[in-house]
């Protein structure tokens, strides 16, 4: 699975070469619905395809489904599927998420991607990650209070021979380019911000004995490194450290990412089910994030009292339409079909029958566009009763 940052959101809200097809589908990773993945994609692809040809060339039509194409044919990528899917793409760009919860099937072909159904994933407030890590291999996991999903390790090295070998690669291209000054050359540290792994002259491949304490320590940190420049840094997540307590104590005495939380999950985490992982690292978030609530609901009342603040849907929209909403709390489970005006951003509800967009979701976009905060809560976290509520930057 691929992390949904707020990073890779923001990039799917921008501009982009048109035309930019979005297509969701529910997925099944249990014998025998499973085999069904591969057909249901075909298929939508195929709708895809119909509303090209409404406005492009055959040729064309071709071009521009082609990675959705080298997707459908890869059948190593449909025999590990669960919960829903979300493919985008266009001329520059393609990009694929595996959901943690199914999405209805849908097919969008705009001048814009249809981002909605990532919108309030991405955003919801309880989401964190899991670093599950041993001496010999790393895997991360993202969720929330209802699951785990295992996401891709981008960027990280998943054991420690990869980690090792990688640090006497980048020592010999230091060594053949005669580089022995500045920051990456100072030998051993292991103090510093981000050191480098392997340096002062040790072996870059896993020891015994002494030797092999730096090992764990140099893979440690290699991990850190990437997990906060891949992962932390850009999804603003929590991370919850699950390893064995000898592990816990060396991690964190390498460890430079601040988004690391000191409390963490003890025990070997190759005998801990997903489940079970996301049980233990509930119980460490549940109640950060119910402070952190509730010091949004303070901030909010706060910021109402001195006029600065409101659950008014119509002046919401129109202030955020301009800007003026520097962060919104969003009811999880409220839908107000409806789209909001282009022009000056007011709302305009529909009948829910006839209606596909959804007021709330277009609200969030508009103010993510803006380079706001929003923050999608449970029901009882909304401070009114309009399913939404408004911090506005002046």
């Amino acid at each position: 699975m691929r992390s949904l940052t707020a990073e890779k959101l923001a990039a799917l809200l921008a501009a982009h070469q048109a035309p930019c097809i979005s297509l969701y589908m529910p997925t099944s990773g249990s014998y025998p619905a499973a085999q069904q993945n591969h057909i249901h994609y075909k298929n939508l692809l195929g709708q895809a395809e119909d509303l090209l040809r409404q406005k492009y060339a055959g040729g064309a039509v071709h071009d521009f489904l082609a990675r959705f194409q080298q997707l459908r044919d890869d059948q190593l990528f449909w025999a590990h599927r669960q919960g829903g899917l979300a493919v985008l793409g266009c001329p520059d760009t393609f990009e694929v998420f595996d959901l943690p919860r199914a999405v209805p099937p849908l097919v969008v072909v705009s001048d814009s991607f249809h981002v909605k159904p990532l919108l309030r994933l991405a955003r919801t407030s309880d989401r964190f990650q899991v670093l599950c890590l041993t001496r010999s291999h790393v895997r991360l996991f993202e969720g929330d209070r209802d699951g785990l999903n295992e996401i891709d390790l981008e960027g990280v090295p998943p054991t420690m021979e990869e980690a090792l070998a990688a640090s006497q690669r980048r020592d010999d291209e230091r060594g053949m380019s005669g580089a022995t000054t500045g920051p990456e050359a100072v030998a051993g540290s292991v103090t510093g911000p981000f050191p480098q792994a392997g340096e002062g002259g040790q072996s870059k491949h896993p020891a015994k004995g002494n030797d092999s304490k730096l090992d764990g320590q140099r893979f440690f940190q290699a991990v850190d490194r990437a997990v906060w420049e891949h992962h932390s840094r850009p999804s603003g997540l929590p991370l919850i450290l699950a390893a064995l307590p000898v592990n816990q104590a060396l991690f964190r005495q390498v460890s430079h990412n601040t988004q690391l939380l000191p409390d963490g999950i003890e025990g070997d985490p190759d005998s801990f089910t997903a489940q079970q992982l996301c049980e233990a690292a509930w119980k460490i978030i549940e109640p950060r994030h119910q402070a952190q609530l509730e010091r949004w609901i303070d901030d909010y009342r706060v910021a109402r009292s001195r006029g600065k603040g409101s659950d008014n849907l119509e002046e919401v929209a129109r202030a955020a339409h301009i800007g003026r909403v520097g962060t919104l709390l969003l009811d999880a489970t409220r839908h107000i079909p409806g789209t909001l005006d282009p022009a000056d951003g007011s709302p305009h509800p529909a009948d829910r029958a006839a209606a596909s967009d959804d007021i709330l979701d277009d609200l969030g976009e508009t103010v993510l566009r803006q380079k706001g905060t929003v923050l999608v809560v449970p029901a009882e976290c909304v401070p009114s009763q309009t399913g939404l509520a408004a911090i506005f930057r002046y």
